[in-house]
């Protein structure tokens, strides 16, 4: 169980159903990584086979991320938004490309989008 205390400002606008003593909501945590350093340029520039570890590291939470967004979609909080949707559908699929892509490049793209 994680507790997350809001600030009142932000309390009021949660929808009416969680604004009581508290909501459960579930979550599905993923964790992606990229390298940025000088070692992991390095590793790149010289091809190293420690370069696709961080294909490896990313590819379940990518995974857990498609699973949930095909299980829950994207919603504008009155159900499914086609644009919102759209939105999210494109923002995956260039995660997927980042991710599955040339694991010999560092993209930071990566941590923005997910």
């Amino acid at each position: 169980v994680l507790e997350v205390f809001l600030p009142d400002a932000l309390w009021l606008l949660l929808p009416g159903d969680m604004a009581g003593d508290g909501a459960v909501i579930d979550c599905v945590l993923v964790l992606f990584s990229q390298g940025i350093n000088a070692a992991q340029k390095l590793r790149n520039a010289v091809h190293s086979p420690l370069a696709r570890l961080q294909e490896a590291a990313n590819a379940p939470s990518l995974a857990l991320m498609h699973d949930y967004v095909r299980r829950v979609g994207a919603t504008d909080g009155a159900g499914t938004s086609a644009e919102a949707q759209a939105r999210l559908n494109a923002t995956l699929d260039r995660l997927t490309e980042l991710v599955h892509g040339h694991s010999y490049e560092t993209n930071v793209d990566i941590l923005l989008l997910a």
